[in-house]
């Protein structure tokens, strides 16, 4: 009896050499150095991905930005000049290529939740994304209100 190919989610190994691949054409990068952020975001798989499952509008930051600074001030600094929900959601690190003030960079970032409070909305740090998101979640809302 012919069985159906199994359907693969997560290719891990595909996703290893893939992340190799793009920190190593960047290019500033030892094969060790790529190897180790390789590493470390396979170990750190599961808590990200269950983050990002959560998040209604993803928000990431240089994780050198935080780096070396006392931990009672991270979330401090997260919430109130980052624009992360600390307060509604966690974050975590991840490894990934990102840009960033318009250059491309690999390495460990911060992942998390924007925040969608009127502050933020106000304070005119909200990425499109969230004004998207929310713009989107008022018109379900009005439309809810329409409908008899």
């Amino acid at each position: 009896m012919n069985s159906a190919p199994e359907l693969v989610v997560c290719n891990e190994d595909l996703f290893r050499v893939e992340l190799f691949d793009q920190i190593m054409d960047l290019g500033g990068y030892s094969a060790s150095d790529a190897l180790a952020l390789v590493k470390e975001r396979i170990s750190i798989e599961k808590e990200v991905s269950s983050l990002r499952r959560k998040l209604s509008v993803p928000r990431f930051i240089p994780a050198s930005y935080i780096e070396g600074m006392p931990k009672e001030d991270v979330d401090k600094f997260l919430f109130n000049k980052a624009g992360f929900d600390t307060i509604g959601y966690q974050w975590v690190y991840d490894i990934c290529c990102y840009t960033f003030n318009g250059k491309q960079d690999c390495g460990r970032i911060v992942i998390g939740q924007e925040r969608l409070d009127d502050k933020w909305r106000r304070s005119g740090n909200m990425s499109d994304d969230a004004f998207y998101y929310l713009n989107r979640e008022v018109e379900r809302d009005g439309m809810k209100h329409d409908v008899k």
